[in-house]
C-alpha cells in the first residue's frame, strides 16, 4: 500500500515571505516616520530658539529709542521687522517671519514685541507614504520695560535735542547748558536759569550750592518719576500733557512732587575742582561714571517747550519727559573744565574726550547716553534660556530707563 505525504513546506514558505514582507513594510514606514517626525522635533527647537532671538532683537531696536509706552508703540516698525528678519535668518535659512506685533501692556509700564514664525521640516522616507513635509510654528514675546521712576538721578536736565535717537553708547555728545554756544533754537531756557534742578522733597527755600553739589554727587535721594499719561499725537497735544503735571507753586514751596520739579539757582564753576563737595568737585569725582539724567521736551517735539517758565529763573517748572541714562565723559563750566579724559583702554568710549575748547565762557556736559536701568543691568534677566522647551510662547524682559 502505497502512502501518500503531503508536502506543505513551499505553502508554508510562501505564507512567511508574505508575512515578512508585510512586517517589513511596517518597519519602513516606522522607521520613516520615526525619522521625519525625529527631524521636525529637531526643528521645532531650533524653529523656537530662532524666533526667541528674533523676538529680542526686534526688542532691543524698541529698547534704544525714546519716549514712554504709547509713543514707543506708534513708531514704524520697519527697522525692528528687518532686525527680527536678519537674527531669525541667521539662526534659521528655513524660516519665514509673521507679522510684529506691538502693544503696551495694560498697565502702560512695559511694551510687548511679539512675532510668530514658520519653518517648513522636507520629509525623506515618509515621501513613500505621501508625507512629503512637515509644519512648525514657534511664538515669542520680548517684554520692554519702561522705566517711569528712578532714585539716584543727577538734577541736571538734558534737553531732548540733543539725546541721540537712538541712544549711542559709542559716541560722545556735547550737550550745552544755557549759554551762547546752543544755537539750535530748540532748547530756549528761562532767564537766570541753567538747568538745574531740585529734587524732590528739596524746594526752593533750601536750594543752592551746597545741596546742589551734594545730588551731583549722589543724585537725588527721593524718587523721581516720568509724567504719565503722555499725548504723542502732536506737538501742542504733548506740551499740554506734560505741562498739565505743573500745579501752581510759590517761590517757597516745598516741592513734593516727583514727575515737576522746580529750578535750582546753584552756581555752575563754583567751588574748588579736588572737593567733592563742592559742584566742580562732585562733578570731577563722577567723570568716569553712569548716571541717569531727567529730559525736557525740546520744540521741535513740543510747542511750545516743553516747560513752565517763570521769572526769575529759579521758579521754572519742569515735566520730566524722559529719563535718560549716559556715561559721563567730561564738563566744562565757564572758564573750569575737567579736561581731557584719560584712559588706557582704548575701548572706553570716553577715552580722550576733550572738555577744555572753546567757549570759554560756554557750560556745556560730554556725555555717551546709553541705557541705565532700575536694576543697574541691561541683561535679559528671564529664567528662560533661548529655545527653552517650557518657555514657548515666553515674555522675556528688557529694563531700560525712559
Amino acid at each position: 500500500m502505497r502512502i501518500l505525504r503531503l508536502n506543505r513546506h513551499r505553502g508554508e514558505r510562501g505564507a512567511t515571505a508574505v508575512l515578512v514582507a508585510c512586517l517589513a513594510i511596517f518597519l519602513v514606514g516606522l522607521a520613516s516616520f520615526t525619522v521625519d517626525f525625529g527631524q521636525a522635533y529637531v526643528s521645532k527647537r531650533q524653529l523656537q530658539t530662532a524666533t526667541d532671538a528674533a523676538a529680542l532683537a526686534a526688542a532691543a531696536v524698541y529698547a534704544s529709542d525714546q519716549g514712554d509706552c504709547a509713543t514707543l508703540a506708534s513708531l514704524p516698525k520697519t527697522d525692528a521687522e528687518s532686525a527680527a528678519d536678519q537674527v531669525l535668518s541667521q539662526n534659521k535659512q528655513d524660516a519665514a517671519a509673521g507679522a510684529l506685533d506691538v502693544a503696551c501692556s495694560s498697565d502702560g509700564k512695559s511694551l510687548d514685541v511679539s512675532i510668530d514664525a514658520t519653518a517648513t521640516t522636507p520629509v525623506t522616507l515618509g515621501a513613500v507614504f505621501g508625507q512629503e513635509q512637515i509644519s512648525t510654528q514657534r511664538s515669542a514675546t520680548a517684554r520692554v520695560s519702561v522705566a517711569q521712576s528712578a532714585v539716584g538721578l543727577k538734577p541736571y536736565l538734558i534737553c531732548n535735542f540733543y539725546v541721540p535717537d537712538p541712544l549711542s553708547p559709542t559716541t560722545v555728545t556735547k550737550v550745552p547748558y544755557p549759554t551762547s554756544a546752543d544755537t539750535s533754537g530748540a532748547c530756549p531756557h528761562p532767564a537766570g536759569n541753567w538747568f538745574t534742578l531740585d529734587c524732590p522733597h528739596v524746594g526752593n527755600s533750601n536750594n543752592g550750592n551746597p545741596n546742589l553739589a551734594a545730588a551731583t554727587l549722589t543724585g537725588c535721594d527721593h524718587e523721581v518719576s516720568v509724567v504719565s499719561p503722555q499725548d504723542p499725537s502732536g506737538p501742542s497735544a504733548l506740551y499740554t500733557s506734560l505741562v498739565a503735571a505743573c500745579p501752581a507753586k510759590s517761590s517757597l514751596m516745598v516741592d513734593y512732587d516727583s514727575d515737576c520739579l522746580t529750578a535750582n539757582p546753584g552756581n555752575l564753576g563754583s567751588g574748588n575742582i579736588d572737593d567733592p563737595t563742592s559742584i566742580d568737585g562732585a562733578w570731577q569725582a563722577i567723570v568716569g561714571t553712569k548716571g541717569l539724567f531727567p529730559v525736557f521736551c525740546s520744540t521741535d517735539k513740543c510747542n511750545p517747550v516743553g516747560y513752565v517758565a517763570a521769572s526769575p529763573g529759579n521758579n521754572a517748572m519742569y515735566p520730566i519727559y524722559k529719563l535718560v541714562g549716559a556715561e559721563i565723559c567730561g564738563w566744562h563750566w565757564g572758564s573750569k573744565n575737567s579736561g581731557i579724559y584719560p584712559s588706557s583702554d582704548p575701548d572706553d568710549v570716553c577715552n580722550g574726550a576733550d572738555a577744555t575748547g572753546p567757549p570759554n565762557n560756554g557750560n556745556y556736559l560730554l556725555m555717551a547716553f546709553t541705557l541705565v536701568t532700575n536694576t543697574g543691568s541691561t541683561n535679559d534677566i528671564s529664567a528662560c534660556a533661548l529655545g527653552d522647551s517650557g518657555c514657548d510662547g515666553l515674555a522675556r524682559t528688557f529694563y531700560l530707563a525712559k
